[in-house]
């Protein structure tokens, strides 16, 4: 191989990996907010949600 090859191709990998490295990096931040948020604003437990109930079909 030549040296051209080998510095185009190692170039090339270096800005692969630092580019995967930065989003891993910034969905971790991500999700450590959202999990923060969640955990600060729990949904509502499903017995104090109001519904009516729903009524059977007679026709059956």
């Amino acid at each position: 191989m030549s040296r051209d090859f080998i510095l185009i191709f190692s170039g090339g990998m270096v800005s692969l990996v630092t580019t995967l490295i930065v989003l891993f990096v910034a969905d971790y931040f991500a999700r450590r907010e959202q999990s923060k948020k969640t955990a600060e604003n729990p949904a509502h437990p499903p017995e104090s949600i109001k519904s009516t109930p729903l009524k059977e079909d007679q026709t059956a």
